[in-house]
């Protein structure tokens, strides 16, 4: 616990200091997933959502109800998650 606050200092110096190429992101062509539990806050996590989904070309929500981050779709729903992981990796084939 005592060198956590020395590595958030670290992560946080890195974040200030990088820039993340969105328009590098943009050409990615392969499909991506974005799973978001219903119940998480919608303002955090939904706009995480909306701006994936403005930068990648190919790029599915799926929307889990009932879960929240907490209670994770993988955790909470593995059949679901498994079924939906292996249509976007069999689309990824493709």
């Amino acid at each position: 616990m005592a060198s956590r606050p020395a590595g958030l200092r670290a992560f946080l110096k890195t974040f200030r200091s990088s820039t993340l190429d969105v328009d590098r992101l943009r050409s990615f062509a392969q499909p991506v997933y974005f799973a978001l539990g219903g119940r998480s806050n919608p303002d955090y996590y939904g706009r995480m959502a909306e701006r994936a989904r403005e930068i990648f070309p190919d790029f599915t929500l799926d929307i889990f109800t009932e879960r929240h981050h907490f209670d994770p779709p993988h955790r909470m729903e593995p059949e679901r998650t498994a079924s939906a992981l292996r249509a976007h990796w069999a689309r990824a084939d493709g």
